[in-house]
């Protein structure tokens, strides 16, 4: 996030170029740690007080905290709307990692990557 959060992100063109930058190392983070990956998904998805992992929860927020603070850079809104397009945003990426979880042989396309990271970003702008 670091390169992201060091200087104002203003151009429309360098904004979609951003966002397709963190799509895919989003995406990578996620591949790289497969057996973790479900259950950040779940968490996402499904917060619940009650799930034997409430300890991990304080994991997760901290990965995703820099999802946040890039959303607030970058299309300056606030912290609590950026933590739902945090939200959105691992919705889409997730559905994409989901098919891959299921069958190790799929591949993610850069089509797919591109079209969930341009949805996204069209609901931001929206």
């Amino acid at each position: 996030m670091e390169p992201f959060l060091a200087a104002p992100i203003k151009d429309p063109k360098a904004k979609e170029a951003a966002c397709l930058k963190l799509s895919r190392t989003y995406l990578d983070l996620l591949l790289e740690s497969q057996e973790f990956t479900g259950f950040i998904l779940r968490s996402i998805a499904v917060p619940s007080p009650d799930s034997g992992f409430r300890d991990l929860m304080p994991l997760v927020e901290k990965g995703l905290s820099p999802l946040g603070l890039f959303i607030h850079h970058v299309f300056g809104t606030t912290l609590e709307q950026a933590r739902k397009e945090v939200l959105l945003f691992t919705s889409l990426m997730g559905s994409l990692i989901e098919e891959k979880l299921r069958d190790p042989r799929y591949q993610i396309t850069d089509d797919e990557v591109q079209w969930a990271s341009r949805r996204w970003l069209h609901g931001v702008l929206g």
